[in-house]
């Protein structure tokens, strides 16, 4: 890890992609993520993809993020960034600025970018344009925008947040939301969230996990959906009153009471 890294030490692991020379073509994907439809389309696009970093929603974003790239593993390129990553100044405290100033100044190949509908991050889900359009040229209404490949859920608060995942996680402390008088799991009302819990509960069951609270709570269909059980953190509501809804009612997570 280089010493002037800003970064968590696992985004500079995504380098090691570059290092798996014993396949042909690596898609990368970041484990805060959910992949709602194939991917395998990617592997035969020629050269390197990666989906487009849109921290305020808007479509045509022209830097990289490294949450989601497909590559031709190479070890002169792996060795390069690891030496681009020790030698370099703060200006490149990042895997993302590492592997844009490789590739734009060593191998001197664009970086391709996704479109919104093939990767987005979640706080965007709202923002997509449908591919879905009608003869008028209107877009067909209702959600007809779901990405194939979704980097975190979103959540309270800015985008780069402690709240910035909550739907892809176990944590439902995060998860817990309070509006006036009703308790809310917020990841009730997000599309995804189900279904990456449903992954998640396949898989852990699949291996055999048991007796790690947080997962065993989180995979309880009492817990989850209404907060009963040991641990549980109390009742929660199915839905807020229609006063609280009407009004437009401002809420705070949990952990930001008495903050």
């Amino acid at each position: 890890l280089p010493p002037h890294a800003r970064a968590p030490v696992g985004d500079f692991q995504r380098l090691q992609a570059w290092a798996l020379t014993e396949y042909e073509r690596v898609i990368w994907i970041d484990s805060d993520s959910v992949v709602y439809r194939s991917l395998d389309w990617l592997f035969d696009r020629p050269g390197m993809w990666a989906m487009r970093q849109r921290a305020d929603c808007r479509s045509g974003a022209a830097k990289p993020s490294s949450a989601l790239m497909v590559l031709t593993p190479s070890a002169a390129d792996y060795e390069d960034m690891a030496t681009l990553a020790n030698t370099s100044g703060t200006e490149l405290a990042d895997d993302r600025s590492i592997i844009v100033r490789h590739f734009a100044e060593t191998r001197k190949t664009p970086i391709n970018l996704l479109n919104d509908i093939e990767a987005s991050p979640g706080h965007c889900l709202g923002a997509i344009a449908t591919p879905y359009i009608n003869t008028d040229g209107s877009g067909v209404p209702g959600s007809w925008s779901t990405p194939s490949f979704v980097h975190r859920s979103g959540g309270w608060g800015p985008a780069d947040g402690h709240y910035s995942n909550i739907c892809f996680s176990y944590d439902l402390t995060r998860q817990k939301y309070y509006v006036g008088a009703s308790i809310l799991n917020a990841c009730h009302f997000n599309p995804l969230a189900s279904y990456w819990r449903g992954l998640f509960c396949e898989v852990v069951a699949s291996a055999g996990i048991r007796g790690v609270q947080d997962i065993d709570n989180f995979c309880d269909d009492s817990c989850y959906f209404f907060g009963r059980g040991s641990g549980c953190g109390g009742l929660i509501n199915a839905t807020l009153t229609y006063p609280e809804y009407v009004a437009r009612t401002k809420g705070m997570p949990e952990l930001e009471i008495g903050a």
